[in-house]
């Protein structure tokens, strides 16, 4: 499936990512967490590892603008990854892959922000 990935320096980009969480756990360092981006539509969410804190990963900026961390102060540390709800092949509920709109929007928003 098709994700954006932020990592802490340097520009997002898009990848292709497996769908077993241990892809995903590779992706950011660890055990993963599933957030809810204030600055972005509500069908998107951000992976990011679940002891960012813990492991002192370093600061992810604009990972942490989507999140919305000028509204609530939570920062994001290390890789974070893109992705949106959706229904999975099984018709459950899940995470699923972004489209090519998606990726572009994002990285559109990502340029504005720099």
């Amino acid at each position: 499936m098709t994700v954006l990935i932020i990592p802490p320096n340097g520009e997002p980009y898009a990848g292709e990512v497996g769908e077993d969480v241990a892809d995903l756990q590779d992706l950011v360092g660890g055990y993963i967490e599933t957030v809810v981006p204030m600055m972005l539509p509500r069908q998107f969410r951000l992976v990011v590892n679940d002891a960012f804190l813990l492991d002192r990963l370093p600061f992810n900026e604009f990972a942490s603008f989507l999140y919305g961390v000028l509204y609530h102060g939570q920062v994001i540390l290390g890789n974070c990854v893109v992705l949106r709800e959706g229904i999975n092949k099984y018709g459950e509920g899940d995470l699923v892959g972004l489209t090519d709109n998606d990726v572009k929007a994002i990285l559109n928003l990502y340029r504005s922000f720099h």
